[in-house]
């Protein structure tokens, strides 16, 4: 398999864009403006619009908008294209963006970079990556796939993950190649990333709005990948996924993966509303913050020092209060009750971790 992989040459062709002018009008995102750039270059060089040319922006997320002064480094891939063709396009390139009309937006502010790629220079590139444990991939543009049924919209199976780098290869290289799993054995986690949808109006049918969309952020992997290792790697340079227009399914990958909720938990804004809830929704609720915590009472000091225990390790939680109720036949039950701020703080756990909870399950559980 590593074979078949290491035979695959493409090339790249990196370029440095300066944004010298924004208007009110410039309203398309720009992987619908550097997608268009891309068909226009490529009808300049001579060839009708050819799937197997694509690019990213380097590191920019798909919720990145350009203004004026924005540096934007642009990297194009060609698939099954020699060296003249390659040439050809850059030069044609340069002419586009040169020309007052089709390039009144974006300046070159670096010599354009061209680049004959192969499977051990994406292998030097992508640095040491581990063959076993926990692996992020944090996808930058939208990574499409066909939804699994009764599964929420951002599932995706092991099996269908990895036919989206096979069958990209297949289409970039029009070779198969095959993962073969040997002694791999591992899983996705793909509840943490969100589905998202980016409207493009339709050039080519006036009036229609088309969707980029897909699942965007993280999608971790969890178990041994030492055979699919190689589709990863070159995954972080040609992508992943069928649809290879407007720059989709370019990822990231993380060595050492960021915890998922260690970005934006704990929260003092979300404390506060969860803090709200709790005094709308139990009538002795601020009467008791009052006096445990300080009067008058503050949402936004509470929220403080609760966000602040929780960051220092120091929060622990406070002794229940147990009392006595009569039940039906003269009968007593004991019955214990949490203070109201670890009703806070559970219920805020709670709010923070439940969406994404929700996503493990199948539709019919309750």
């Amino acid at each position: 398999m590593t074979d078949d992989l290491s035979s695959l040459n493409w090339h790249r062709l990196s370029v440095a864009l300066l944004n010298i002018r924004t208007t009110a009008t410039m309203k398309a995102h720009p992987l619908s403006v550097f997608q268009a750039i891309i068909k226009g270059i490529t009808v300049t060089a001579g060839s009708t619009v050819d799937p197997t040319i694509f690019f990213h922006i380097r590191d920019k997320k798909h919720t990145f908008r350009m203004k004026e002064g924005d540096r934007l480094n642009l990297e194009i891939f060609f698939c099954k294209k020699d060296p003249q063709y390659v040439n050809l396009w850059k030069e044609a390139l340069e002419a586009y963006i040169a020309d007052p009309l089709t390039g009144k937006n974006f300046e070159i502010i670096e010599p354009i970079q061209l680049e004959e790629r192969n499977f051990e220079k994406a292998v030097a590139d992508a640095g040491k990556l581990p063959h076993e444990g926990e692996l992020c991939l944090e996808f930058l543009t939208p990574l499409p796939f066909t939804p699994t049924k009764n599964r929420h919209r951002t599932y995706l199976s092991r099996e269908r993950f990895i036919s989206l780098f096979e069958r990209r290869l297949q289409k970039l290289f029009g070779i198969e190649v095959k993962y073969r799993q040997g002694s791999d054995d591992f899983r996705l986690l793909p509840y943490y990333w969100n589905y998202t949808e980016i409207r493009h109006p339709s050039h080519s049918q006036p009036g229609h709005v088309q969707y980029i969309n897909g699942c965007t952020g993280m999608l971790y992997l969890k178990g041994r990948w030492s055979g699919f290792l190689p589709f990863l790697i070159l995954g972080r340079e040609l992508h992943a996924g069928t649809d290879i227009t407007f720059g989709r399914g370019y990822y990231r990958v993380h060595a050492d993966p960021p915890g998922y909720f260690q970005s934006f938990f704990p929260n003092k804004k979300a404390v506060v509303t969860v803090i709200k809830e709790v005094i709308e929704r139990y009538d002795d609720a601020l009467e008791s913050l009052s006096i445990d915590s300080y009067f008058p009472f503050n949402e936004e000091m509470l929220a403080f020092e609760i966000c602040d225990s929780i960051t220092s390790g120091s929060y622990e939680p406070e002794p229940n209060t147990a009392f006595v109720i009569k039940k039906k036949g003269s009968t007593e039950r004991i019955v214990e009750k949490i203070g109201f701020r670890d009703l806070i703080v559970q219920q805020y756990i709670l709010k923070t971790i439940s969406e994404y909870f929700d996503r493990m399950f199948e539709e019919c559980s309750i």
